[in-house]
């Protein structure tokens, strides 16, 4: 564990093999110092951890990575009650992890951090089909789909079925009409949706 920028340098040429964690988060610049006067075969996308403490501070190292065309793995801060920096809200953290493209999940006093595209994964396979069965007043079943899908997930499954045929069919031998007239509002069109709703993850867009 490092606390400053020279002796984060003398580790990385001294132990270019030492797996790195920062004991406290520097300023972008000393960050970039680093990188500047950084020797040796030392691989600080494999062995070094920046911390990160606030969104402000993870902007400036998402910048930081850009300008420099690498990867930095970060590590965050949170308070834990002794008030002595770092994250103290879950809005904070979840500002952090966006900036980086990632979320998280709460499992009882633990907070597990994952990718955008795990977070995916992990929401898609514990989605739980379920199936709901509407019947239709006033409008055609077709037109309540439309309504519909603009909401549902790209799962999600409609059918329908028409309208009965009511009055007096065409042809009809007895004055006063057929089977068919006797249709009533109980025969409107169903409509059965089965949708896949989310699991509600927390951070990147599968929050």
């Amino acid at each position: 564990m490092c606390f400053h920028q020279p002796f984060l340098n003398r580790v990385a040429e001294e132990l270019p093999d030492a797996d790195v964690l920062l004991g406290k988060p520097l300023p972008v610049r000393s960050a970039a110092l680093f990188y500047e006067t950084l020797r040796g075969p030392f691989d600080p996308a494999r062995s070094l951890q920046w911390l990160i403490d606030t969104p402000g501070r993870m902007a400036g190292y998402l910048e930081l990575a850009r300008g420099l065309g690498t990867k930095l793995r970060i590590s965050v801060e949170i308070d834990v009650g002794l008030h002595r920096g770092g994250v103290t809200t879950t809005e904070a953290l979840d500002a952090i992890l966006r900036a980086n493209d990632c979320g998280y999940r709460e499992k009882g006093n633990v907070l597990y951090v994952y990718t955008k595209k795990e977070l995916e994964e992990i929401d898609k396979a514990e989605r739980k089909q379920v199936t709901e069965t509407f019947r239709v007043y006033y409008t055609p079943a077709a037109n309540a789909v439309n309504m519909l899908k603009p909401v549902l997930s790209p799962e999600a499954q409609v059918a329908f079925s028409t309208a009965p045929t009511t009055g007096i069919e065409s042809g009809a031998k007895d004055i006063g009409g057929n089977s068919q007239a006797n249709a009533t509002a109980s025969a409107s069109p169903t409509q059965a949706v089965r949708e896949q709703p989310s699991s509600g993850a927390r951070g990147a867009p599968a929050r």
